[in-house]
């Protein structure tokens, strides 16, 4: 994927953005992170919120590349990855959601950055069950990464029901949380 950065949400599907030139970057701790997205999803915000995001994020610390969680200052409730390991956190999420429940938030998003090569977490093998839909296989994999860092596994249903329960006048978003909790509740298919 190398340039191509992936921004994957909690409620909107995965969706990939064009190559974007280094005149539309620019630098957040160290990293790359298109300005105008971060502009339109209402700048960077220091303060307790970011160290409550940091502190959560640091059950992660072995990840390779080093993770680099932010805080935006935006009412969705919404999760976001950059490669190379880049994660935001809208304000409202970080508000909404317990520690457990923020570890969960931040899984998934690390999920789709191991999914998609870019980063690394550490040397166990984290295999999880051939699963079509992108959303679906990084709720799997962020809930063994849960698990893995002494976090409980479910808390990413109850993470996903918090978020529901904060986005209810958006049915096809609570519809689609619905049908990925119901997928964590169910066994994995063969």
């Amino acid at each position: 994927m190398g340039d191509v950065p992936r921004v994957l949400s909690l409620l909107l599907a995965v969706g990939l953005l064009g190559s974007i030139g280094c005149s539309a970057q620019q630098r957040i701790g160290g990293h790359r992170v298109p300005r105008l997205w971060v502009q339109q999803h209402g700048g960077v915000v220091e303060g307790p919120e970011l160290a409550r995001a940091q502190r959560v994020a640091s059950v992660f610390a072995e990840a390779e590349p080093a993770i680099d969680v932010r805080v935006l200052d935006s009412n969705l409730m919404g999760a976001f990855s950059w490669a190379p390991g880049d994660v935001y956190l809208t304000r409202r999420l970080v508000g909404a959601l317990d520690d457990d429940e923020l570890a969960a938030a931040i899984a998934h998003e690390l999920a789709h950055l191991v999914q998609d090569g870019h980063l690394d977490m550490g040397p166990r093998t984290l295999v999880t069950p051939v699963v079509a839909e992108p959303e679906a296989r990084a709720d799997r994999l962020g809930r063994r990464l849960l698990e893995q860092h002494g976090v409980a596994p479910e808390v990413m249903v109850e993470m996903l029901a918090s978020v529901s329960a904060g986005v209810q006048r958006q049915p096809a978003t609570v519809a689609a949380l619905a049908r990925r909790m119901k997928a964590l509740r169910s066994p994995p298919a063969p």
